[in-house]
Formats: structure tokens, sequence, C-alpha cells
């Protein structure tokens, strides 16, 4: 029997079609400005004194983005093992780097739920914290890079610190709202969960376990711990990421007031935007380096330099985060780090349709 014209997968080929469109346009429209040539000569003059420092600030953003997930699960009463959730945390990173929109960011929910047997109410619930205030964090960044980089190269620092506002009062406002809409969502789906309907009481059921949660982090008072250890894994992540693009232009001559830190960071976040598009590119390649290299030249760098530091730089990440993701998920899926079916908590077996 032939499949439903219904059943067909227009949405996955769609999306796949217009991802590899926009990796093709970017790349051949980067490839016009440089050569393969370029960008290998470059990665081999690279300076490793630099590249210890990426190492080093990226280690520090992978053991704090572990502290906070495991702040907020111990407040909800989980106690995951440390050196389990920092393996989580960086095959986390992997696949946030993989895939679109930041859908990566989902696989820390299956992870520790099936790898470290965490409740589901409890996993989202730090899921949902640490995302919120990774943007909350941003803002005073996007608005103190405006300040330091004072308007220069066409950029308005009113519409950067309107940017950094908005992001705080987003984010602010989401964090806010989190408990009455899930409190909400779970009186309005009770109804069919009364009648016995299995995804209805699944939701409520979640949607209760995550409000219980987050109301247990409230009680013992995270807000000013999230948000300063939100703080320090942005300055963390950026410093990483900018003493890799100092590795890769020390080089050619430049120094930190010719490449200067606002600059740098303004860049890197505009890129990181562009990626968090629905549609970004096959693999995370497309937008990225297309906004990036862009915005790179509107702050007064040449063409051929933004392109290849950028494609340079994008392919050390991106390698970088593939050999260190795929090992930790290799020792992740060891025997001894599996807790989840000790008492069946990890399998979502009661959710209709689904196979976890």
């Amino acid at each position: 029997m032939s499949a439903s014209p219904s059943a067909f997968p227009w949405r996955r080929i769609l999306f796949f079609s217009f991802s590899l469109l926009v990796t093709v346009v970017v790349f051949r429209t980067l490839f016009t400005k440089v050569s393969w040539d370029d960008i290998v000569n470059m990665i081999q003059e690279i300076d490793f004194r630099w590249v210890g420092v990426f190492l080093l600030f990226s280690l520090f953003q992978l053991i704090l983005r572990t502290f906070r997930y495991g702040m907020v699960l111990r407040a909800s009463g989980e106690n995951p093992p440390g050196f389990a959730l920092f393996l989580v945390v960086v095959v986390r990173g992997l696949c946030v780097d993989m895939l679109p929109a930041r859908a990566g960011e989902l696989v820390y929910i299956f992870l520790v739920r099936t790898r470290l047997g965490i409740d589901l109410g409890a996993a989202t619930a730090s899921f949902a914290l640490a995302f919120l205030f990774d943007i909350l964090a941003l803002g005073p960044l996007v608005i103190l890079g405006a300040w330091a980089m004072g308007g220069e190269q066409g950029f308005s620092t009113p519409v950067l610190v309107g940017g950094g506002v908005f992001l705080l009062l987003v984010s602010l406002g989401l964090i806010v709202a989190m408990v009455p809409v899930l409190k909400w969502g779970s009186r309005l789906f009770q109804p069919w969960a009364d009648k016995g309907k299995k995804w209805a009481a699944f939701l409520c059921t979640t949607a209760d376990s995550i409000r219980e949660s987050l109301l247990l982090a409230k009680e013992k008072k995270l807000f000013w711990k999230l948000l300063s250890s939100s703080l320090l894994i942005r300055v963390c992540k950026y410093s990483s990421l900018y003493a890799l693009m100092l590795a890769l232009l020390m080089p050619l001559g430049f120094t930190i007031s010719s490449a200067a830190p606002a600059k740098a960071f303004i860049a890197l976040v505009s890129g990181e935007l562009a990626a968090s598009l629905p549609v970004s590119g096959l693999g995370g390649f497309g937008a990225y380096e297309g906004t990036m290299t862009f915005v790179l030249v509107l702050l007064g760098f040449a063409e051929d330099t933004a392109t290849a530091l950028t494609i340079a730089h994008r392919g050390l990440t991106q390698i970088y985060g593939l050999l260190l993701g795929l090992s930790a998920l290799l020792l992740l899926m060891l025997p001894v780090f599996r807790r989840g079916d000790d008492d069946g908590s990890a399998v979502n077996a009661d959710v209709p349709g689904q196979d976890v």
C-alpha cells in the first residue's frame, strides 16, 4: 500500500531544502572573497598561547554550566552525580551547535532523564531557568558592549542598548510568568484529564511537576545565584571565543586594541543570534558565518580578513565541540552512568504516542 499524500514528509523536505540553500548561498558568497589556502594558512599560523587561553575559558564555562544546572536540580530535590552532569552539559553544547533554533538544548532534558534518572519536572525546570537566565545575562553584556563601542563604525548605540534592554525585559517577563502560565495550563487541560485522556493527564502532571520545581527554586531564593552564574558563564564563553579570534589574528599583526573585545563580542553575538533562527543552514553552517562576516566588515575589518577569520574560527570551534561532545557522549553511554532504569523513572512509558 502506498503512503497517503498527507503522510509524505513535505515539511522535512522543505526544511532540508531551505537549510541547504542557506548554506550554499552563504558559502558561495564568502568564497568569492577568500580561498581555502587563505583559511588553511591562517589556521597553520595560529598562536597556540591564545589557544590555551581559549581552552581554559571553555573549561570554566562548562564547569559553571554544570554548577548552575546542579543548583536548580538540587533545589528541586534531585541529587545528580557531578561528573555525569558535566558530561551531559558537554553533549548539550555539541547538539546546540549542530541543530537549528537552539533545538539542541532539548537534548539536555532527554539525557538527564534517561542517563541520570532525573524527574521530568525537575529536568524541565532546570532547563527552562538556565535557558531564560542565559538570555537575561546577555542583555547587560550587549548594553556594556554598546557603551564600549560608542557608536563607532556606523553602529547606533541607542539601537544596541535598546536591544539589550529588550532582552532583559523579555527574559524577566518570561521568568516571572512561568509559574502562573503552568498553573493556568494545568487547569485548562484538567477537564480532559478527568475524562481519562492520557495525553491530557500527562500534560497536567508534567505542568504541575515543573511548577513545583520552580516554586522550590523560588523558595530557596536562587534568582541572584542564577543571574551571577549566568553572567559568569557568558563572560567565560565570549572570552574563550575572543581568545581564539586573537589566536588567529595576532600572527597577522593585529593587537587587542585593533581587534577590540567589544567589536568581537558584537560580531559573535550577531552570528549566534542568526544561528538561532529556525532556518540557519545545514548543521548550523550558513547564517552564523554570513552574519558574523558582515558585522566584522561593518566594524572595520577588511573583507578578506573578516571572511577568513569567520570561517577558520567557526570551523575550529565546531571541530573542538564535535570531538569534545562525542567523547563525552561515549563516556556517558557507559553502564556506570546509567541511573534511569533503576526505578523506571527515566522511561516515559505513560506518554501516549511517544517512544523515548
